[in-house]
Parts: structure tokens; C-alpha cells; sequence
């Protein structure tokens, strides 16, 4: 008998489990057992690990070889695998194609610019959904599934140790992808999101080898092609006698200077389209900060005021929040990390001059608020990033004046798995996402 027991239930963290196990050719060293109910279980010797994300990571170490290098090469990196190894075993998958697809808007994969077994995860978590929105002609609802698809199927089959463990294809095929009916056919498609390269797909170092996929389809390249084909030519026409100079080459002169101008007025109401289109999480600067002192508003008895280290060169800086009663005692925050809505435009609060806000997750009738944690190891000052959702942020008076922290508020949400995100995608920091703590808060709205 093995020396190491894998104990999964039917559940969808069972499945994910038995598939990772198959994946990584575990048969030989670890015992897999179905269990009723919902128990699932990872016993190596006198060790006993009982939650699915843990699982997952310890039986990449116990490979042979070890596979613990395709959780990534980084930090931020090995989170962002977590948090997907954790989605594709979560019980509840509604909305997570959708998820998945805004996630991969400017990645090429699901942790970021290489291959993880959070991918593998991933493909086998998501075939269901995706054979059946290819069934029904909905996955162009997905164009970043069917660019991520068509590289992570053959890499994950390239990278597995045991290739027989994934599905024998989702059905995403080229055309998906490059539909040759026309550009605007292609654009539709597309959706007007912004795609990130296909880079040459690379997998996490691993000490299985792992052969190189076929290149991914150039859909950008396709598309400009196509608008390329479609554009008016700018040759200058020979409009002379002869082709000589004359009233000919006066009249095209005078034809080139009204389509410049044309041209230049078109491009206002396009650049203001554009800016349109910018997310309204892109332009949040949402930093860590620890709280270094903490107390009680004089004239304000809701209010503590917190002197919080964001990392400037200028000290702390100064923030009220509407926590009494919430915290027993200012004591009980000071210390902490915190998140803070840092290009916010200084604003007075009974008097005190509040330069930003903590963000904070509230049950639906406010009854329980309490602080967004950022991991230990987060450091303070850097700023918070949302995969597809990254840009420069907007200086405090255009925050203020287009209400774009509101414009981001209702999406902000701390998923079941008690994550902060956007839109479905967590909220990260080079420490990994941003959570909290009690589990009143899952599904609460962020503000």
C-alpha cells in the first residue's frame, strides 16, 4: 500500500484533487480512496491536511520529480496560481467562465506571462462549461478562454506527467479565434478587450520536460490585416495629364487637406470613446498601508483617527474612519495593514483633515464592518493590482470629479473564499491577494 492516502469526495474539490493527482502521475506513490460526503483529506505519515488549496500544493511536492516550481517562479505569481487553484475546486462555478475570461484580458495565462498548474486546474475545472458554450455558439462571449485554450491545452498535455489525465480536447478550434468572415466579424469577437500578446508558451521551470506548443494564432495580426485590406489606399493618384504637375496636382493637394482634417476630427470623438472604455478600476490607486497610531476622534465619538505608513518620503499620513464601535479599542488596529483608497482628494471630517480611506467590508445592513487585510509580507506603500484592470491612476481631482472610486464600488465585492476583488478577480499585492478574516463577510461589498 502507498505510504501517502488521498482521500476525495464527489464534491468539485474531490474531483479537482483526483484529476492533480492524475496529472502528476501519482498512482504509484499515493493511495487515492473515494470517500462519501464532503471529507477530503491528504495523509503522509503522521501529517494530516484537510484543506483542497493545501492539498494541491503538497501533492505537487510529492512528485517525482517534485513539480512544485509550477506554481510559478515569484511571488506574486504563486499567488494568483493559489487563487485559481482555489476557483477551480470551488463547489459554487457560477460566473466563473466569466471571471476567468476578464482575468485573462491582459494575461496570457492564469497566473500571468507563464504556464502554472493552475492552468492544468483550470482546463479541467472549466470543460464542462466551455464544451458547452461552444455547444450553443456562446463562447465568443470568451474570446480570452479561446486564446488562453488553444495554448494552455496543448501546453498542459506537453507538461503533465500523465497526459491521459485531461480531457481529449474542448473543442476550441483556430476558426474561434479568427473567424474569416470579415474584420467586423473578427472585432465582434474580439469584443473591442484589450488582448494580451500570446507569448511563446512557457511553462513554469519544471524538471519534467516539456515540449513547445504550436504558436497561438496572431488574432491581432489577423485583425489588422483585415482592416488593412479594407482601408482606402493614401498613394497620391496621378491626377495630371500625363502625370504632370498642374490643376490636377492642385485639386488632389487641395482633396488630401479636407481628409487630413476629416481624419483629425474623427480621431476627438474616438479619443474620448477610448477614454470611456478605461476602467474605472484602473484609475484607483488602492495602496497598503500599516496604521502606527490609533485613536478615538475628539469631537467625533464614530470616528478614529490613524496615522498610516503608505511609504511616502513625507511620513504618514493622516486618515479618519467611521470604525468606532466596530473595533473595541484603537489599540486593536494599530499595527495592522490596511488598504487604503490612497488618490482620494483630502476632504475634513469633523474637523480633522482625512488624506484618503481604509477600505472596509460591510454586511448588507452595516451592522458588521471590519478592515480588508493585506498579507503580512505586502510591503507599504506598493499599490494593489487587478489582472486586466491595470493603468495609471487618476490624479485625486479627476477621481473626485467623474465619482470613479463610486464607479468601482459595486463590483468590489470579497468573493466565498473571503478574497477582495473585482469583478471576480482578486485584488493582489506582491504578497499575494488581499482578504479577510471572518467568514460574515463573504459575499459583503467593499467600501
Amino acid at each position: 500500500m502507498a505510504a501517502m492516502r488521498l482521500s476525495v469526495s464527489s464534491n468539485r474539490a474531490g474531483r479537482g484533487l483526483e484529476f492533480l493527482a492524475r496529472f502528476l502521475n501519482l498512482s504509484g506513490s499515493v493511495e487515492v480512496a473515494k470517500v462519501a460526503g464532503d471529507a477530503t483529506e491528504f495523509k503522509s505519515g503522521a501529517d494530516v491536511l484537510t484543506q483542497p488549496a493545501s492539498i494541491a500544493k503538497a501533492l505537487l511536492g510529492v512528485a517525482t520529480p517534485p513539480q512544485t516550481s509550477m506554481l510559478g517562479d515569484s511571488a506574486a505569481i504563486k499567488a494568483q496560481a493559489g487563487h485559481w487553484i482555489s476557483q477551480a475546486m470551488r463547489e459554487d462555478a457560477s460566473g466563473m467562465l466569466k471571471a476567468f475570461d476578464a482575468s485573462l484580458a491582459l494575461s496570457s495565462f492564469a497566473a500571468g506571462p507563464t504556464f502554472t498548474v493552475a492552468d492544468a486546474m483550470m482546463l479541467h475545472s472549466l470543460q464542462a462549461d466551455i464544451a458547452e458554450a461552444v455547444r450553443s455558439g456562446s463562447i465568443a462571449d470568451f474570446p480570452n478562454v479561446v486564446r488562453w485554450a488553444l495554448v494552455a491545452e496543448p501546453t498542459a498535455k506537453a507538461a503533465a506527467l500523465d497526459a491521459a489525465a485531461l480531457p481529449e480536447s474542448l473543442g476550441i478550434t483556430e476558426p474561434l479565434l479568427r473567424p474569416a468572415e470579415s474584420a467586423k466579424a473578427l472585432a465582434e469577437l474580439l469584443g473591442n478587450v484589450p488582448v494580451a500578446p500570446v507569448v511563446a508558451a512557457t511553462a513554469a521551470p519544471t524538471a519534467a520536460k516539456v515540449a513547445a506548443p504550436p504558436a497561438a494564432p496572431a488574432a491581432a495580426a489577423a485583425a489588422a490585416a483585415a482592416a488593412s485590406s479594407a482601408a482606402p489606399s493614401t498613394t497620391p493618384a496621378n491626377t495630371g495629364k500625363g502625370g504632370k504637375g498642374g490643376k490636377g496636382d492642385d485639386a488632389a493637394a487641395g482633396k488630401k487637406e479636407k481628409a487630413a482634417k476629416k481624419e483629425k476630427k474623427a480621431k476627438k470623438p474616438a479619443a474620448k470613446a477610448a477614454a470611456a472604455d478605461v476602467s474605472p478600476m484602473a484609475e484607483c490607486d488602492f495602496r497598503v498601508g500599516r496604521i502606527t497610531k490609533c485613536w478615538v476622534h475628539p469631537d467625533a465619538d464614530k470616528l478614529f483617527c490613524e496615522d498610516i505608513d503608505c511609504g511616502e518620503a513625507s511620513g504618514d499620513r493622516q486618515i479618519a474612519s467611521g470604525l468606532v464601535g466596530h473595533y473595541a479599542d484603537p489599540s486593536e488596529l494599530t499595527g495592522k495593514l490596511v488598504l487604503v483608497a490612497f488618490n482620494l482628494k483630502p476632504r475634513p471630517l469633523a474637523g480633522f483633515k482625512s488624506a484618503g480611506m481604509v477600505l472596509c467590508a460591510a454586511t448588507p445592513d452595516k451592522s458588521s464592518v471590519a478592515i480588508l487585510e493585506p498579507p503580512e509580507g505586502a510591503v507599504p506603500g506598493e499599490r494593489v493590482t487587478v489582472a486586466g484592470h491595470e493603468g495609471e491612476a487618476a490624479a485625486p481631482q479627476r477621481m473626485a470629479k467623474k465619482k470613479i472610486l463610486e464607479a468601482a464600488m459595486p463590483d468590489l465585492i470579497v468573493d466565498d473564499g473571503l478574497t477582495a476583488t473585482y469583478k471576480g478577480i482578486p485584488l493582489m499585492t506582491s504578497a499575494g491577494p488581499v482578504k479577510i478574516s471572518n467568514q460574515i463577510f463573504a459575499g459583503a461589498q467593499i467600501a
